[in-house]
């Protein structure tokens, strides 16, 4: 028998949620203010997030648009606005991820030059803003939930509850995402980056990292910026 991994992994490190260095300090600006409105006219869950994810060919539209909406219903839920897509802030998420697992690293730091922080991670895509931060997670592949599971054949990446059950899926879009802003919504500093009210705008990105015990992990990371 074997466990899955922890849902969140490595180093748990907030990124200057109330400004990043050398930018306009937050204090005295407006908060946005609750739009009840905006909410109710969210977009119902997008059919296509329900498939799996194909480890080889993870749709990164798809990704973001699918923790978006699972992080605009913990938002909405507690009365605040919800996020906006930010292509500029999912790309640098994207390349983030990418770039843990190309170079074996999970950090909010990177050896990368140009990419080292995240200040340097949003620069390329211009974008504006007073405050950002960042959540990392690496959450496997396969939806174990958190529970024992049998290796039943490891060519195929066969996994099962118990000898004879069915097969474990791999994660889908929207399963995965469900499972990280739960995974975040649990720890104080990624909640408080998920719920802060002067974020308004949202990227997510993911990579696969190959493991042979558990046919791969999704490495994520989530940008706000407001």
């Amino acid at each position: 028998m074997h466990r899955a991994p922890p849902p969140l992994r490595g180093l748990v490190r907030l990124v200057l949620v109330f400004g990043l260095a050398g930018l306009v300090a937050c204090g005295g600006g407006p908060r946005p203010a609750v739009s009840n409105a905006a909410c109710a006219a969210l977009p119902a869950l997008n059919p296509a997030l329900g498939q799996s994810i194909d480890p080889q060919a993870i749709d990164q539209w798809l990704f973001d648009a699918a923790v978006r909406h699972a992080a605009n219903a913990e938002r909405c839920r507690r009365g605040l606005p919800p996020l906006a897509a930010d292509p500029a802030l999912a790309l640098a998420a994207s390349l983030h991820s990418g770039d843990m697992v190309r170079h074996g690293f999970f950090d909010h730091s990177s050896p990368v030059s140009g990419r080292g922080t995240l200040r340097d991670r949003l620069s390329p895509g211009a974008a504006q803003y007073i405050r950002a931060a960042e959540n990392i997670a690496e959450i496997s592949l396969y939806d174990f939930a958190g529970r024992r599971f049998n290796l039943r054949d490891p060519a195929a990446c066969d996994f099962t509850f118990r000898p004879g059950g069915p097969s474990i899926p791999r994660q889908s879009y929207a399963g995965a995402a469900r499972r990280l802003i739960g995974n975040w919504m649990d720890s104080a500093g990624h909640r408080r980056n998920l719920l802060h009210p002067d974020m308004t705008r949202h990227g997510a990105g993911v990579a696969f990292r190959p493991d042979p015990a558990i046919c791969g992990t999704l490495v994520v990371v989530q940008d706000f910026a407001g």
